[in-house]
């Protein structure tokens, strides 16, 4: 291509032509992948949001374990328990509160923590502790 000082009329002609023609083929190809985007976005699986799988029974039980996660923050524990420690039964005998004994060995401690989660939330929420629903409202109650 000469230098465009040098270029006809009709050569810049050919020039526009050839442009509009590739801006055209950009345009058409642009809005393909555009298609195909909504398409990938459609078929992408939808995350379902926190707590949305939880059972009605659950659900029921949300105001108690609230209410007494708040006082098991004021009263015992600042910081949520470890929700491997939730996995554990309720300890048929766990030290007295007032014995230094009770927080001298790991396994007493994490018994005493449990007894005390036990002691505080009421009988019909027991069952309700190792669910993972009950993990996360306590946890977001003492965070």
């Amino acid at each position: 291509m000469p230098p465009s000082n040098m270029l006809s009329l009709a050569d810049l002609k050919q020039v526009l032509r050839e442009m509009q023609l590739k801006l055209q083929e950009l345009k058409d190809f642009n809005k393909e992948l555009t298609e195909e985007n909504k398409i990938l976005k459609a078929n992408q699986p939808k995350r379902k949001k926190k707590g949305q799988n939880v059972s009605e029974e659950h659900m029921a039980f949300d105001e108690d374990i609230c209410l007494c996660g708040c006082k098991y923050g004021a009263c015992y524990e600042m910081f949520a328990l470890d929700r491997q420690l939730l996995q554990h039964p309720n300890p048929t005998f766990a030290p007295p509160l007032n014995e230094p004994s009770r927080y001298e060995m790991q396994a007493s401690a994490e018994s005493a923590l449990i007894a005390e989660l036990f002691s505080l939330f009421l009988s019909h929420i027991h069952h309700l502790v190792w669910d993972n629903h009950f993990a996360d409202i306590v946890s977001n109650i003492l965070f």
